[in-house]
């Protein structure tokens, strides 16, 4: 896999930060395709939580397609704070 771009990787982040409020180290300590999941995963979130008449927000990747919580491996995640902060927001999929 490659690496992101630097902008990316700041547009990422942030929308990251935003969602979850997480530290800033532990952002960018994820590896890209965790970073990914979890942004696919918050957007996710918004939208099914969002008024009907708001807009879908132009930064969405449309490439990234959110796997359902469930089916996300915790065993995949190497970084033990990652997996510790994923079943924090996510324990059903623990």
């Amino acid at each position: 896999m490659t690496r992101p771009s630097p902008h990316q990787l700041l547009t990422e982040t942030a929308r990251l930060a935003f969602h979850f409020h997480w530290p800033l180290d532990t952002l960018l300590d994820l590896e890209h395709r965790d970073r990914r999941l979890f942004l696919a995963q918050a957007e996710g979130l918004a939208a099914a939580y969002a008024p009907r008449s708001a807009p879908v927000p132009e930064a969405a990747p449309a490439a990234v397609e959110a796997e359902p919580v469930a089916a996300v491996d915790l065993d995949a995640i190497k970084d033990e704070r990652v997996r510790k902060l994923f079943q924090t927001y996510f324990p059903a999929a623990s």
